[in-house]
């Protein structure tokens, strides 16, 4: 059974070099985030993540449906993603399997699954009016159940445990990101590079019926691997197109699509092909690049979009964001913020329905290697959401 943060204490060691320490959230509060630093090799760090998510949340691997492909997946990461598959070791030896046998799933930590909805805009230093260049990340999520319940002692909340995480390994490049579902992959995040990299949810595939899951892990990345992935090899955002287009990518629940930037201001959008053949690289072109939870593939025209009812619907969020930036060419850190805002989660529930809402809210400073965020806390007596202070972190040395 998954054990909620809530109920633990924020003051655990993690193990070895890992140390862990409060970030936002308190006793009733929806949200209890953490923030975790891990010095070391990546099997270290694989380890240090099981004990993590082990001691915190109950997460055990689940055996293997199909050994062939767990075997087929262990040699992918040795010939592709060594650091993945040392974070694979070490997540092995501190459950005491033996990674070669193929008996058990290794590749993740995970404490939920994932379903989300988002809106990502980079804005490339011309843009701002500072010369800086930032990601803006809304992360839109239910806060009920995976099943859209409301939680409970027996039913957490499927995103109620973030974590802050900061890796310094001795075999990849460092890394600042945020983590949820699994402690293995990332959601969103920074390298040393100036790397950034957020991921998004293709709703339309899924509502389009096209989606078409995996049955359990294959030869390549998952969605939550991709991030850790680029993170962790790559410099900038040529590196990074490189990286995708020769890596296999796969899902095993949902489709999902990735918003990358770097450091000298350059950005673009990774798309799967449907069949998962290939994929679309959807170039910025020096203004605010913007992606939400549909496919610019099948709908390369803003223009054009298809009508939204909702003003916070996937196609909804895109054309408000585009219209503000017709109005507008440059823009200071308050209207970026003000820009999110205005297409974050918070239209009230329906009755016994619990609420969407940005669980968090980011801005990626590229060439500072630094994130400000803030998190949801609850709903105020008015039936408004509650948001913690902002937060700032920049990535450290070893």
């Amino acid at each position: 059974m998954l054990v909620p943060l809530l109920f633990l204490s924020l003051a655990t060691l993690v193990g070895g070099d890992a140390k862990l320490s409060p970030v936002a959230g308190a006793s009733g509060d929806f949200l209890r985030v953490a923030h975790v630093r891990i010095d070391g090799s990546s099997f270290e760090i694989g380890r240090a993540l099981a004990r993590l998510g082990s001691e915190r949340h109950g997460a055990r691997p689940p055996a293997a449906k199909d050994k062939g492909l767990v075997r087929a997946q262990r040699e992918y990461f040795a010939a592709h993603a060594p650091t993945q598959l040392e974070r694979m070791r070490g997540v092995a030896d501190f459950f005491g399997h033996d990674l070669a046998a193929d008996a058990f799933e290794l590749d993740a930590v995970a404490y939920a699954a994932v379903h989300a909805g988002c809106t990502v805009v980079f804005y490339p230093p011309d843009t701002t009016t500072d010369g800086r260049g930032v990601l803006a990340r809304n992360f839109d999520f239910t806060t009920g159940t995976l099943e859209g319940k409301s939680a409970s002692a027996d039913a957490p909340p499927a995103s109620a445990s973030p974590y802050v995480l900061e890796l310094h390994p001795t075999d990849a490049y460092a890394s600042l990101a945020v983590v949820s579902f699994d402690l293995l992959g990332v959601l969103d995040g920074v390298n040393s590079q100036g790397l950034t990299v957020a991921l998004l949810a293709d709703d339309e595939l899924t509502t389009l019926g096209k989606a078409r899951p995996s049955r359990g892990v294959q030869a390549g990345f998952d969605v939550l691997q991709v991030g850790r992935f680029l993170l962790d090899t790559c410099k900038d955002v040529p590196q990074a197109e490189a990286a995708l287009r020769g890596a296999k990518l796969y899902y095993a629940s949902i489709p999902c699509h990735y918003l990358v930037a770097d450091a000298s201001g350059r950005s673009f959008v990774w798309e799967n092909a449907i069949d998962l053949s290939g994929g679309h690289v959807i170039e910025g072109d020096g203004g605010p690049q913007v992606t939400t939870n549909y496919l610019q593939q099948l709908h390369p025209d803003p223009a054009a979009l298809p009508a939204d009812r909702d003003p916070l619907g996937l196609f909804g969020r895109q054309k408000t964001l585009l219209a503000r930036f017709v109005e507008q060419e440059t823009f200071s850190l308050d209207e970026i913020r003000a820009n999110a805002r205005c297409v974050a989660a918070c239209a009230p529930a329906g009755a016994g329905v619990p609420p969407n809402r940005t669980l968090w809210h980011a801005l990626y400073f590229p060439a500072e290697r630094r994130m400000e965020i803030d998190f949801y806390l609850g709903e105020s007596s008015a039936g408004a959401p509650r948001r913690s202070a902002v937060a700032s972190f920049a990535l450290g040395e070893r």
